[in-house]
């Protein structure tokens, strides 16, 4: 399919894209990047910087033969080191702008491998954005921020599940299927997880990692149909790896989301415990546990459920 991506391809597209921008004459202040990242960055490392991360997600609707949109928001970070507060943050600020003209040049992004496949087929820029500047002993770091929406094509999977519905399930018999269902499917789609949580007040073990938690978060009734109402059901899932700046650490994390994405479009209704589902968007977050000082990698997926329930008139 044209214009087809996952998360992974899109970074490492975006990272080549940003790095190509040291052979152009608009983008001069990129020649003086040193490190260029996917993902955290490390305790260690030469200025200036770069690092680019996933930031959210969102999904367009179905078309005719199950094709669908993903409009994927990239979080671009530089940061420059001086002695002077002022110069430090002129700098970050003029290899932000020149990122942004680059990005604002490329008509799309090309999958950083020897096809040469173009993987987006439109992209919003944002501006640049001066963050707090951190100071040290004797030196100060500025920081700028760029923010970006890239827009990619995918399709359904053909092995979508479709079982006839089963009414009167409740609140609890839905969400235990949901559990059940992601615990089957943990061999196939995301075989790296160590451990599956059906709880929203997860004590993060970091021996655990990677692991997924699930958790109902609220309903809404919406209309009514033949003496039974359609009820929204939202549950989140989450997904916890170390945030380390190994980037496989973070691979994982989007390997087993998109793992998750796949299994909820293939199994839709539940095993008929609903009438249609959809997953809304994709956040991604690094978080540090209080009860530990490893930053993680915390990326989330709102599900939604359309269920029957049945409505008892009185007489």
């Amino acid at each position: 399919m044209a214009f087809e991506s996952t998360t992974r391809e899109l970074l490492e597209g975006i990272n080549s894209e940003i790095k190509s921008l040291r052979y152009k004459d608009y983008a001069k202040e990129v020649r003086n990047i040193k490190t260029f990242q996917i993902g955290v960055l490390p305790v260690t490392l030469m200025y200036p910087a770069v690092a680019t991360l996933p930031n959210k997600e969102t999904y367009g609707n179905f078309r005719t033969g199950g094709g669908y949109d993903i409009m994927r928001t990239i979080r671009i970070e530089g940061f420059a080191k001086d002695i002077n507060v002022t110069k430090a943050q002129q700098q970050a600020t003029k290899i932000g702008e020149d990122i942004r003209e680059g990005l604002l040049r490329s008509l799309h992004i090309i999958k950083n491998d020897a096809s040469n496949k173009q993987i987006t087929f439109a992209s919003d820029i944002g501006n640049v954005v001066l963050a707090e500047p951190a100071a040290g002993e004797d030196f100060v770091i500025g920081k700028f921020v760029l923010m970006a929406d890239f827009y990619s094509k995918d399709a359904l999977p053909s092995s979508r599940k479709q079982t006839a519905l089963v009414s009167g399930k409740d609140q609890e018999e839905i969400f235990k299927q949901i559990v059940s269902i992601a615990n089957s499917n943990k061999r196939i789609h995301y075989s790296k997880v160590n451990k599956i949580y059906d709880t929203s007040l997860p004590v993060i073990m970091h021996s655990a990692m990677p692991s997924i938690f699930i958790e109902e978060e609220q309903s809404e009734s919406e209309d009514f149909e033949a003496s039974r109402d359609t009820i929204t059901r939202r549950y989140r899932f989450s997904v916890f790896t170390k945030a380390l700046s190994k980037v496989s650490m973070l691979w994982d994390n989007i390997e087993v989301i998109e793992g998750l994405r796949k299994m909820l479009y293939e199994n839709y209704n539940i095993n008929g415990y609903v009438k249609n589902s959809k997953i809304v968007d994709v956040s991604y977050q690094i978080s540090i546990p209080t009860s530990s000082s490893m930053p993680l990698y915390n990326t989330s997926m709102l599900f939604e459920a359309e269920c029957y329930r049945n409505v008892i008139f009185n007489s």
